[in-house]
């Protein structure tokens, strides 16, 4: 700086006097210090604050560069970088906004539920519904041992709306009242006794057992269906007469299953009236993803038949033979396909969060498949998934992802991709730099993948300086 000065300002043999008479005294000072004169401390103050200075420059530049390179990788969240992310900032604050309505809709129906809880050994309790339900709809008995409780006829007048029963043991329910929904759950209980005394077409049982459901005369219906999952010893009966013994049947959902150790408890069953006898049936999904059994497709089939016979039509008609096909239950393979079809549609609405469920339905059915013929397919579904995650910023659970489909194929391009993507967003540059770079040799010219390599060893390269 001083050396800059002095050779701007060559002096004559008056220069001296002029010079002292018009340059600051600062710099007067600062050039006599370089000549070895003077108060030196000055002269070093000044060099910190130049160094201070460069030091922050270089900073601001690195800031920058940084910058930069998010905004290219689509990391920056202060800003859209293009049209497509400003219309997907759009869509997640539309999101934010529905689940702020969502969450308001669950806490008024969380302020409708009464909770009876804790109980021990209180046998024959009526419940009211001012003093013991708080005029609320939704009744939840959780967490009781030993009790009776009574749901009379007089709270019909209250409408209510559905009954939880949820890890109570020997307990008795008797069930007098009608309910909007008709609809009754039960889940982690054990010697639980429920007599049914008024008519409920939906009665669910999960991960309990010796769990008894007596249906009283004329509540079992030819459209009722008892739904189980998990559960051991579940013992239904049904006084279809006034007289003689009632109809009966016992389940033990993990002898029914076909699946080994816990993952039986992921198939579901129904018991229901068939042909006048109670029986136990497994659930398959139809075309629609609704609940069906063999025996309903079986039927199904069969009238469609008679009809294409009508027609003139035989089975073996290409016609017939897709329409006969797609009456069949939904196969792992067959939702997993619709289920990833679904989510390819939710991604291009930017519905990353929608998007990225149906790819874990579609996953898990796959896995309840032969997983080892759907390598390819997996793949893809978890490079989709860590997509959604990197669109959401869930950066952690997008090199998850990204590492198990890598589990199945190494050299899965996407997943490559999206692991580098996730490591550059996780500042893990010299882990992003590898995965990236294998990447880009497998696909040379796909300038996505060049580019992010770039800004990946650019940051590296900035950070070892550092």
């Amino acid at each position: 700086f001083f050396f800059r000065r002095l050779y701007l300002c060559p002096m004559s043999a008056a220069a001296p006097d002029s010079a002292a008479a018009t340059a600051p005294p600062q710099d007067v000072a600062i050039a006599s210090q370089a000549l070895g004169t003077g108060d030196r401390s000055a002269y070093y103050r000044n060099w910190d604050r130049v160094t201070e200075e460069a030091v922050a420059q270089v900073k601001a530049e690195e800031e920058q560069d940084r910058k930069e390179a998010d905004h290219a990788l689509g990391l920056d969240k202060d800003r859209p970088y293009s049209e497509a992310d400003e219309l997907d900032r759009e869509k997640r604050a539309a999101l934010r906004e529905a689940k702020r309505r969502w969450e308001k809709l669950e806490a008024q129906e969380q302020a409708a539920r009464v909770y009876i809880e804790g109980e021990t050994e209180r046998e024959g309790r009526v419940l009211e519904f001012q003093t013991d339900l708080c005029s609320k709809r939704v009744i939840m008995l959780r967490d009781n041992k030993a009790c009776g409780y009574v749901l009379p006829s007089t709270l019909d007048e209250h409408q209510i709306v559905k009954v939880f029963i949820e890890n109570c043991v020997g307990c008795t329910v008797d069930l007098h009242c009608r309910m909007v929904t008709s609809h009754l759950e039960i889940a982690h209980c054990e010697r639980l006794h429920v007599r049914v005394r008024y008519p409920t077409m939906t009665v669910s049982v999960d991960l309990s057992q010796n769990v008894h459901l007596e249906f009283m005369q004329n509540t079992f219906t030819d459209h009722v269906k008892v739904y189980h999952a998990g559960s051991r010893a579940l013992r239904i009966t049904h006084e279809s007469s006034g007289d003689g013994p009632p109809d009966e049947v016992t389940a033990d959902d993990f002898q029914l299953s076909k699946l080994e150790g816990q993952a039986a408890a992921e198939e579901q069953f129904v018991t229901h009236y068939v042909s006048g006898a109670l029986a136990t049936d497994l659930v398959l999904r139809d075309v629609k993803n609704l609940p069906t059994t063999a025996r309903d497709i079986e039927a199904r089939q069969q009238q469609l038949r008679v009809a294409l016979q009508d027609r003139g039509l035989s089975d073996s008609d290409p016609e017939a033979v897709a329409l006969l096909e797609a009456q069949e239950a939904l196969t792992p393979e067959r939702q997993a396909q619709r289920e990833k079809d679904e989510g390819n549609a939710a991604f291009r609405d930017r519905a990353y969060g929608q998007a990225s469920a149906h790819y874990t339905t579609a996953l898990e059915a796959l896995l309840r498949s032969d997983a080892g013929a759907q390598c390819e397919a997996l793949c893809t579904l978890y490079s989709n998934r860590a997509a959604c995650a990197l669109k959401l910023g869930a950066h952690e659970q997008a090199l998850s992802d990204a590492e198990a489909g890598l589990a199945l194929q190494a050299d899965h391009v996407k997943l490559l991709f999206r692991k580098g993507m996730a490591l550059h967003a996780l500042k893990r540059y010299h882990e992003a730099c590898p995965a990236l770079s294998k990447a880009l040799e497998a696909e040379p010219k796909n300038q996505q993948i060049r580019s992010a390599l770039q800004f990946a060893q650019r940051r590296l390269a900035m950070t070892c300086e550092a």
